[in-house]
């Protein structure tokens, strides 16, 4: 098991007056979790931070500007949003600011075109594909979660967005869209299977960090695998090469400037 670190927030019922020491006790439950093991976020997306301990309307405007005007930050900062579920309270509360979300987005092809655009934030894993492929030399620490991971969870999330799925979890979506007639049921096969090759591998080169006392990183040394795990990974970044393409096409990613 690895530890991942803190995502969390909290939302306020609207015309709820908190205690006057909620910052307190904010500072204390991300203090607690700490404690436990889980590492603070480096963004810092924890109750702790009054950024992401709001009221119900305050929450909605801040998400409504991350999705209308998009940097870097604002983007997965509504990515870890939509993909939130809640653990205790009332679930309403962030149900509706969702859903909110998701009927704007919808409505405008380049609002989701710019949220979909995220899928190359970290490059491509055409360079690393070809050199798996005895095609090219450079760099032997491949980092999963920025090549094969993320590209493959965001294009699925930004697919279940476009169509108004409200699953949370990445294989939920696959079968939703599959459901729905958005994804054929061979590429969500693969995606699913791409999702727990990139995942088993992660957990693998994660663990043996922390065996020799390093810090763990996500990145794998792709000399130190076996010929079976090359071949598998040389086969899942091919998935994720595809699926973006596909997304590229459905999103009319080419024409953002």
């Amino acid at each position: 098991l690895l530890k991942t670190d803190q995502d969390n927030g909290l939302i306020l019922r609207d015309g709820y007056t908190p205690p006057a020491d909620l910052d307190a006790i904010c500072q204390r439950f991300s203090g607690a979790l700490r404690d436990f093991g889980y590492p603070e976020c480096p963004g810092h997306i924890m109750l702790s931070n009054p950024q992401w301990c709001k009221s119900a309307s305050e929450f909605g405007h801040m998400a409504r500007l991350w999705l209308i005007m998009p940097d870097g930050d604002s983007l997965m900062n509504l990515a870890i949003f939509m993909d939130a579920h809640t653990v205790c309270g009332d679930a309403r509360l962030l149900e509706e600011v969702q859903r909110s979300l998701m009927t704007l987005a919808t409505d405008n092809d380049a609002m989701l075109s710019r949220y979909a655009a995220a899928i190359d934030s970290f490059g491509s894993s055409t360079g690393w594909w070809n050199r798996l492929l005895g095609l090219g030399e450079g760099e032997q620490q491949l980092n999963l979660k920025k090549e094969g991971i993320f590209p493959l969870v965001h294009g699925v999330r930004s697919l279940a967005l476009a169509h108004r799925l409200t699953e949370v979890s990445t294989t939920g979506r696959i079968a939703a869209l599959v459901a729905e007639g958005q994804l054929s049921s061979d590429m969500a096969a693969d995606l699913t299977d791409s999702l727990y090759f990139f995942m088993g591998l992660k957990l693998k080169a994660g663990l043996a960090e922390l065996e020799t006392g390093k810090p763990v990183t996500g990145a794998v040394n792709v000399a130190r695998l076996s010929s079976l795990d090359r071949d598998l990974l040389k086969d899942t970044l091919g998935v994720v090469k595809r699926f973006k393409i596909l997304l590229r096409l459905r999103f009319h990613l080419e024409n953002l400037g």
